[in-house]
């Protein structure tokens, strides 16, 4: 995991099934000249060599107890799709240590197609083509398509296989109307992973939220469209007061 020293607020980013802290390259060289930058590793991805975690309430509460380690005061949890799930528990399970969260192409219910699942153990290749398929806007340069793959090819398939079994088991549509905390919801238009729909009930749901939808881009927006995710994100965090 990647942290870097700034004067700013405390901002700690969470990757989504499969992937790592590198999604976060160009975020985490950009806020860190300003904020403190946290990019994890959840456990079992990256440089993490432990295993994979089954459900999102273990790996908010994972999330959690780094915080606490380093003494983070009221980070802005930053978390894309499972990430999203994991920030959206953090943030159920312990309100009073979170400054705000950033919801990233993720929803209150992150259903996974069976057959995603089935093929993620009888044909990884496979799997992860699909991934690619869905994943991304038509307009995304292929190559960005195939060097996210390549990094989410690193993942065993057992960590990838629990990583959407927690997602298909996640659901908090009931619990989501209790959060408080500053909130922005950030989806690609092209998404048809987590659709615009997720990022609506979130949005009309969590009082006080913000929802920008990106052009342009699919599920995988802050590597499609850095840019304009850099820029909602930016507004948000200036924006957020904790």
């Amino acid at each position: 995991m990647g942290q870097s020293s700034g004067i700013g607020k405390n901002l700690v980013f969470i990757h989504g099934s499969g992937c790592n802290k590198a999604l976060w390259a160009y975020q985490s060289r950009y806020f860190s000249q300003r904020h403190n930058v946290l990019a994890i590793d959840l456990p079992g991805h990256g440089l993490d060599k432990g295993s994979g975690l089954r459900s999102v309430d273990a790996y908010a509460q994972h999330v959690l107890s780094l915080i606490r380690q380093r003494s983070m005061r009221s980070p802005i949890l930053i978390g894309h799709s499972l990430g999203g799930g994991i920030a959206l528990r953090a943030a159920l399970d312990s309100p009073e240590e979170i400054g705000g969260i950033a919801l990233v192409g993720t929803g209150a219910r992150l259903r996974v197609a069976p057959g995603l699942l089935t093929s993620i153990k009888s044909d990884f290749a496979s799997a992860l083509a699909f991934i690619g398929e869905y994943a991304f806007s038509p307009k995304t340069p292929r190559e960005l398509v195939e060097k996210a793959l390549r990094e989410m090819g690193k993942a065993s398939p057992d960590v990838l296989y629990g990583d959407f079994a927690a997602c298909d088991r996640f659901d908090v549509m009931q619990e989501i109307l209790g959060i408080r905390l500053p909130t922005a919801i950030i989806v690609g238009r092209d998404d048809r992973l987590t659709p615009i729909k997720y990022s609506e009930y979130l949005n009309k749901n969590i009082s006080g939220s913000r929802i920008e939808i990106i052009d342009d881009a699919g599920h995988m927006v802050m590597l499609e469209q850095p840019a304009a995710f850099g820029d909602a994100l930016e507004r948000f965090i200036d924006a957020s007061g904790r």
